[in-house]
C-alpha cells in the first residue's frame, strides 16, 4: 500500500524503536552447530502470474497463505490448498495483502479498492469476501480506513479502524459487527494486534498518533481494557496472546534499550533484549515456548528460544552470521532464516537442539516464514532461474 498507510507507518514504527544495543540476556546456553538439511523436500507453489511469491502462514489443515506480485505490477494474497491456488483480492482491488488464517482456513486480509485509494480489511471465507466496515471513516486521505491484523478460531477479527474524529482506534470484528475497543483514558489512538481462541485481545494504546507518542501495552477482556505493566520507558507494544491469557510483547526501558517481555498472571518478565526485529517475541506456542531474535554488545542478532526463564541462543548456520527465529509449532520446531554478512537468507529448521538448512528450489537462498504442528514449513526459496517462489517444506 502507500507509504503513507497506517499499516506501512505502524511497521516503521516498531522497527525504528529496536536498534538500540542491548544487554546480554541472562541464563543464556549455546544451541549445538548447525548439520546439514533434513530430510525435507521443497515444493514450488508458484505465483499468480508474476516473478515473485512468498508463503506466509500454514494452518493445521495444511493450507497455505502467501501473497504474490501479477503481471500487471500489483500484489495480491492467494490461499494454496491441495495443489489448488485462489487469489484473494476482492472484487475491483488492486493490491490485496493477507495477514492472518485460521485452521478453518478464513483469512483476513488489507486492500486498496476501486474508486477508494485507502486500504479496507476484508475476511475471506471459502470464496466469500466481505468488508469489514469502519468506525466512521474519517475524512483523513494519508490514513487507511481498516487494517486487519489477526483472527482467532471463531472468526473474530481484530486490528485498527478510522474513527468518524480521525483517530484510529482498535476494533473487534465478529459476524458483520465492528466494535471500537477505545483507547486508555487520556489516549487518543490504539490498534489491537492479537486475539485469542476466548476472545481475549492485545495491542497497543498511544496518547497521539502511533508513530510518534507514547504508547502502552493493553489487554482487552470482558469489555475491560487493562494497562500492562512496563519497564519504565515511553514505548511498550502487545504481540500476541495465548489461550490462558499469556501475553508477549516488548517494553522500552529507562536507557532507551528494549526487551522482549512476557506478561503472566500479573507478572512481567524480561525474555530478552532485542534491535533488529520490530516484533520482539514473535510467536509463542501452547507450552509457553516463545521465539524471536537477539543480541549484545558481545555478540550479533541471534534468533532465541526461551522456556521457563531459561534462554537458548539458537545460533546460526555455517557460513551465516545472524538469525532470526519466526515461528515454533507445539513440538517445540522452530523456524526461521540465517543471513550470511552479504544479507543472503538461508532457510533453517531447529529441532531437539539442532539447526539444520531446509533445501532451495535450486537457486541460491530462502527464507522460513511458519510451522504447523504436523512439521509443514513454509516460507520463499530462489529458483535455479533466480526467481523467488513460494515454497512447502514437506516430508
Amino acid at each position: 500500500m502507500r507509504p503513507t498507510s497506517f499499516s506501512v507507518s505502524i511497521l516503521l514504527l516498531l522497527a525504528s524503536g529496536c536498534r538500540e544495543t542491548p544487554v546480554q540476556p541472562t541464563a543464556v546456553t549455546t544451541a549445538l552447530t548447525a548439520s546439514a538439511a533434513p530430510g525435507y523436500t521443497a515444493i514450488d507453489l508458484g505465483t499468480l502470474g508474476g516473478a515473485s511469491s512468498q508463503a506466509i502462514a500454514i494452518n493445521a489443515a495444511g493450507q497455505v497463505m502467501g501473497v504474490s506480485w501479477v503481471p500487471s505490477g500489483e500484489y495480491h494474497g492467494f490461499l494454496w490448498d491441495r495443489g489448488t491456488v485462489i487469489d484473494l483480492t476482492p472484487p475491483g482491488g488492486t493490491y490485496n495483502l493477507p495477514v492472518a488464517m485460521n485452521d478453518a482456513g478464513q483469512i483476513t486480509s488489507f486492500s486498496e479498492v476501486a474508486g477508494d485509494p485507502r486500504g479496507h480489511g476484508f475476511l475471506w471465507d471459502h470464496g466469500t469476501i466481505t468488508d469489514l466496515g469502519n468506525l466512521g471513516g474519517g475524512s483523513l486521505s494519508d490514513y487507511d480506513l481498516t487494517t486487519p491484523t489477526d483472527i482467532n478460531a471463531a472468526g473474530q477479527v481484530v486490528g485498527g479502524s478510522l474513527t468518524a474524529d480521525g483517530h484510529l482506534h482498535a476494533f473487534l470484528w465478529d459476524r458483520g459487527t465492528m466494535t471500537d475497543l477505545g483507547a486508555l483514558p487520556g489516549d487518543g489512538f490504539s490498534i489491537a494486534r492479537a486475539i485469542n481462541a476466548a476472545g481475549q485481545v492485545v495491542g497497543m494504546s498511544c496518547v497521539g498518533a502511533v508513530s510518534q507518542s507514547p504508547c502502552r501495552a493493553v489487554l482487552w477482556a470482558q469489555g475491560t481494557m487493562i494497562a500492562l505493566e512496563t519497564l519504565g520507558g515511553t514505548l511498550t507494544w502487545a504481540t500476541g496472546i495465548d489461550v490462558s491469557g499469556r501475553v508477549v510483547g516488548a517494553s522500552q526501558a529507562p536507557d532507551n534499550r528494549y526487551y522482549s517481555v512476557l506478561w503472566d498472571r500479573g507478572t512481567m518478565t524480561v525474555i530478552a533484549p532485542f534491535t533488529a526485529t520490530f516484533a520482539g517475541a514473535v510467536f509463542m506456542n501452547p507450552k509457553g515456548q516463545i521465539v524471536g531474535g537477539t543480541s549484545s554488545v558481545e555478540q550479533a542478532f541471534h534468533a532465541f528460544l526461551w522456556y521457563r526463564g531459561t534462554t537458548i541462543d539458537l545460533g546460526t548456520l555455517s557460513g551465516t552470521s545472524t538469525s532470526e527465529a519466526f515461528a515454533i509449532n507445539p513440538q517445540g520446531q522452530v523456524v526461521g532464516t540465517s543471513w550470511t554478512a552479504f544479507l543472503e537468507e538461508h532457510a533453517f529448521l531447529w529441532d531437539r537442539a539442532t539447526m539444520t538448512e531446509l533445501p532451495t528450489l535450486g537457486g541460491c537462498c530462502g527464507g522460513a516464514n511458519a510451522i504447523n504442528a504436523g512439521g509443514q514449513i513454509v516460507g520463499s526459496s530462489v529458483t535455479a532461474t533466480g526467481e523467488s517462489h513460494a515454497t512447502l517444506w514437506t516430508r
